[in-house]
């Protein structure tokens, strides 16, 4: 797959004011775009750039991010185009600390870490982008915002909130949008603009990166991580022959020849790590990056500088040779975070409000999920659908998860880059004996896969009394039954209704139903008829029976699924029946037993805004 492959893009007039302004056409940006333009909200994508990033960066693709874009083939096409990795290896000299098979503990339909270069990722996402109608306006370049003083409760309101000015190759203009979404990198313009702090601060470690084909005396399987003093060398199979390699050194080692260059005022770029750097971003952070082979210029570090990194920590029964390299760089870790992501109107998504550590390939990832997080709350506030104050829980969610993001691969970086000798003594005992016990490798594979995210404490999920144990808690990632959710195929939330598995002792008729009373004759109907009929703009309904629907009325008010071997009653706990309302992107909204319906009402009816005969 090469950028030559691109379709030719149309130009279309855009549109004079949009819903939402995106800056920055990275991974972050992309998702953003396509996410918004699938539930029919305009968006304009700018990106400063004149043409997308070659450079492979981000490498690896989490299950959960497979998950989540797993609707019109996007995931197909990245899953078509990637590398499974499925067993991860690291080494302290020849002493192996942790052999991880990943495929029988990563509880998703994507029990791997897909590897795919980001040029490639970004080809998919924009081919994409391009099949919904949108387009990249490139060479475009926001120079300022300006919000406008209006109160908080109009944000459903149809009136621009923002006045971006951007820079275009035939001239300014200035462009009124609801929201602006700022996916714009580490050296984001739209942060810089608000005034929003990036508080943090780098690793003191040198690192570089090499995509090359490598001479391997055994060819492994999977990932290969070795650890020496300070020093890593990893390596990741691409698609095809080729390896990302990575490397590592103390400060006080050099990893060139060459005099030293500073590098101290440069953003980490990632590579495995999948920060998101967007196509503006890579422009800023050319300057960081040496390329041999590329046409980028001549670099200050070079492949034998790796292959002498690497022959340090390796033993000599596995080491390499390397050759053909098509991209070398040096780079430095930062780790930082915004602590706000939202200014009024104006978002922050992607590596404009995180970066952190490689360790774990999470970034790329997280800029992906932040981009779905915020997508269908936009979405529905701008069709009227919902509350304006849903989109405060998009800060309330996301911040949480780049917070403890940067705690656990700070930590993690700093143990296998330890020279300590006690610390490297406790990680090379300890390691073996943790990474072999089943519940180690479980928690990391939540970790690792991103299918451990959950939102507990947000303001916008509910759990009924009725909550029994073996039910999902709200806010956690619904059950993965091997296939995709219904409510991220089509972008909406999903109403989940089981019933009783259990035969009840007295006649359906005779069961008192607390929201019967005052209900006139019409309305005396079961609650999820009800809810067919009034919440369909915005809820689809699904019916989980356990046999087939011989005696439901005709025609049917609402999808169903025969379960007859009560698999997903079991993988939902709701044995004795209950409700689960599925987020658009894949969490739980609400969760309960059939008598907690009166719950299940006031969750809908406190956060959309649809007319209800109950009320």
């Amino acid at each position: 797959m090469t950028s030559n492959d691109r379709p030719i893009q149309q130009k279309q007039p855009h549109p004079p004011s949009c819903d939402v302004l995106i800056v920055g056409a990275g991974p972050t940006g992309l998702t953003l775009a396509i996410e918004l333009m699938r539930r029919g909200v305009t968006c304009r994508i700018i990106d400063k750039a004149a043409q997308p990033s070659r450079q492979s960066k981000a490498l690896g693709i989490m299950a959960r991010t497979l998950e989540l874009l797993d609707h019109s083939g996007i995931t197909e096409q990245l899953v078509k185009h990637g590398h499974p990795v499925k067993e991860v290896q690291v080494r302290s000299g020849s002493h192996l600390l942790a052999d991880v098979k990943l495929t029988p503990i990563i509880r998703s339909r994507y029990p791997y870490i897909l590897t795919l270069p980001q040029s490639d990722t970004e080809q998919i996402l924009y081919e994409h982008l391009y099949k919904l109608g949108g387009q990249v306006e490139r060479s475009t370049e926001l120079l300022a915002l300006e919000q406008l003083d209006v109160e908080t409760d109009m944000t459903g309101s149809a009136d621009p909130f923002v006045r971006a000015t951007v820079a275009t190759p035939s001239g300014s203009e200035v462009i009124p949008a609801r929201w602006v979404v700022g996916c714009d990198g580490a050296h984001s313009t739209v942060r810089h603009l608000l005034g929003i702090s990036f508080d943090g601060s780098a690793i003191d470690q040198q690192f570089a990166l090499a995509d090359v084909e490598v001479q391997w005396p055994v060819k492994p399987e999977g990932v290969r991580i070795y650890l020496h003093a300070g020093h890593i060398a990893a390596f990741f199979p691409m698609p095809g022959e080729r390896y990302r390699v990575i490397i590592a050194a103390p400060p006080d080692v050099p990893l060139t020849d060459q005099p030293p260059q500073d590098h101290s005022s440069t953003s980490r770029q990632s590579v495995l790590s999948n920060q998101e750097p967007s196509s503006s971003e890579g422009a800023d952070a050319g300057g960081s990056y040496t390329a041999e082979g590329t046409g980028l210029g001549s670099g200050d570090i070079t492949l034998p500088d790796i292959q002498r990194i690497l022959d340090i920590c390796m033993p000599e029964q596995d080491r390499v040779i390397l050759h053909d390299s098509i991209w070398i760089a040096h780079f430095r870790v930062n780790e930082r975070k915004v602590k706000r992501y939202r200014q009024g109107a104006v978002f922050l998504a992607g590596d404009a409000a995180h970066i952190h550590s490689p360790v774990g390939g999470q970034g790329m990832n997280t800029g992906i999920q932040d981009a779905v997080n915020l997508a269908w709350k936009l979405a529905l506030v701008s069709q009227g659908q919902a509350s304006p104050a849903i989109l405060d829980s998009y800060e309330e969610e996301r911040e949480p998860v780049a917070r403890e993001l940067l705690r656990w691969t700070g930590l993690f970086t700093r143990l296998v880059i330890s020279r300590v000798r006690p610390l490297t003594f406790m990680r090379n005992t300890a390691a073996p004996l943790l990474s072999s016990r089943r519940f180690v490798q479980l928690r990391m594979a939540e970790r690792l896969s991103e299918t451990g995210i959950r939102y507990p404490h947000s303001q916008i999920v509910r759990q009924g009394k009725g909550w029994r144990r073996g039910m999902p808690l709200a806010g956690e990632r619904a059950p993965d039954n091997g296939r995709p959710a219904t409510s991220i195929l089509s972008g909406k939330h999903t109403l989940l209704v089981f019933p009783d598995t259990v035969p009840p002792k007295m006649p359906i008729s005779s069961i008192p139903r607390p929201y019967e009373e005052n209900l006139e004759e019409e309305d005396k109907r079961p609650l999820w008829m009800r809810v067919s009929d009034s919440w369909k703009e915005v809820i689809d309904l699904v019916i989980m029976l356990p046999d087939e629907p011989l005696m439901l009325p005709q025609p049917l008010p609402a999808q169903y699924e025969i379960d007859s071997d009560l698999l997903l009653h079991r993988l939902y706990g709701m044995e004795r029946g209950g409700y689960v309302i599925v987020r658009p992107d894949g969490y739980i909204g609400f969760v309960g037993s059939l008598a907690d319906e009166l719950e299940l009402i006031g969750c809908i009816n406190q956060f959309f805004r649809i007319p209800a005969r109950y009320s």
